[in-house]
């Protein structure tokens, strides 16, 4: 069996390279190992359309390109490795306009215009299709649902949103799109929808914990994070998960400082939190990652093994180390166990009577003084 996993509530954030300059309100994504953004607000307001890479191997940016419309609080969407760059505006008129951009060739092309202009709306791929959703404009564009075909080249109306929304959290699962948090008709909400293409439908899922728009948001591992945002009385550092096969919300560690209007991405199983506002209203440059397999110490993930035998939990350690606890998780990242060690154990190998473990697989996290010192997989197989 190949089991991968990631203790999210064990990850850390770090700072890189900052932005060129002060951004908020671009859109970003991903490609060939690079982040990208496009567009946006500087400090002088203007809308932007330079478009700069972020290279991890380096920590560097680099200028692109300039789309052929300057745009601000637009949708960006990767679909088959081109950027669809989807509506927008500059205060207060927003853009119908689609185009398309080659990151090799560096060309780019006009696409068929949104039915409906829109900004501040959310965009995701499914069944290689461009859906869009909400967002401000036209009449009734908040609740407004259209999908781009690249087979047809054309756009079709779906079904509307239950109601109106804009400046939520989206993103795709397990071929359903899932929607978070926003602004509702009434202000901020908590509302999460579960779109299902095939039916054209939607359902409500468990809402968040709190009420939050214009929050940075992207997909890892299958779940959704929603990061910091606003919720209607302050700017926020809090990280929330969803997690779509158990229809559940955790926590994930907190921002270093509160922002909104920022955007992010998944690379390479990390999330890159990028611009923004601060709780002053201060423009940021600031870029942010999260790594979900580090903590405020080193995690040395090769330096324990861990093995269950008829009710004995052994590890064996290639150093020296002093342990206090043990815990073990199961798949949904959920805490099960923890074993408190009474005595300091240096050495390396130990073992330890615990009580009776269902069989599964789980993580296994060794901890002294409260930080952790390694992650290792535990597969425990019951007679």
């Amino acid at each position: 069996m190949f089991f991968t996993y990631n203790l999210f509530a064990q990850g850390s954030w770090s700072s890189t390279t900052p932005l060129p300059f002060a951004r908020t309100e671009f859109a970003a994504s991903t490609y060939n190992n690079k982040v990208y953004i496009f567009g946006g607000t500087d400090t002088s307001m203007n809308a932007l359309s330079s478009v700069h890479s972020y290279d991890p191997s380096n920590a560097s940016w680099s200028f692109i390109s300039n789309m052929p419309t300057p745009r601000e609080e637009l949708a960006v969407v990767n679909l088959f490795n081109i950027f669809y760059v989807i509506g927008g505006g500059f205060d207060p008129i927003p853009l119908s306009k689609m185009e398309a951009f080659h990151p090799v060739n560096l060309n780019w092309f006009p696409m068929p215009n949104l039915p409906n202009g829109r900004r501040e709306h959310m965009a995701e791929i499914v069944d290689g299709k461009i859906f869009v959703f909400g967002g401000i404009g036209t009449v009734n564009a908040g609740i407004k649902n259209e999908a781009y075909d690249i087979s047809t080249n054309g756009w079709t109306t779906k079904s509307n949103l239950p109601s109106e929304r804009k400046y939520a959290a989206i993103g795709t699962i397990n071929n359903k799109i899932y929607i978070a948090g926003g602004d509702g008709p009434g202000g901020p909400t908590n509302e999460v929808l579960e779109y299902d293409f095939s039916s054209d439908s939607y359902s409500i899922k468990t809402p968040m914990p709190a009420s939050i728009r214009r929050a940075g948001f992207c997909v890892m591992q299958n779940k959704l994070f929603v990061i910091g945002g606003n919720d209607g009385n302050q700017t926020l550092s809090s990280v929330h998960v969803y997690d779509p096969s158990t229809n559940s919300w955790s926590n994930s560690p907190a921002l270093p400082n509160p922002r909104e209007n920022l955007s992010a991405v998944t690379l390479n199983n990390k999330i890159y939190a990028m611009g923004g506002y601060d709780a002053n209203d201060v423009m940021l440059d600031w870029v942010e990652v999260f790594d979900p397999l580090t903590s405020s110490v080193e995690i040395k993930q090769s330096s324990f093994n861990t093995w269950y035998n008829d009710g004995s939990l052994f590890y064996s350690s290639n150093y020296s180390h002093a342990l206090d606890q043990i815990q073990l998780f199961d798949i949904m990242g959920k805490l099960k166990y923890t074993y408190l060690i009474s005595e300091y154990t240096f050495g390396h190998q130990q073992s330890f009577t615990i009580p009776s473990v269902p069989s599964g697989i789980y993580t296994c996290v060794f901890k002294y003084n409260n930080q952790t010192l390694g992650i290792n997989k535990l597969i425990i197989i019951n007679p």
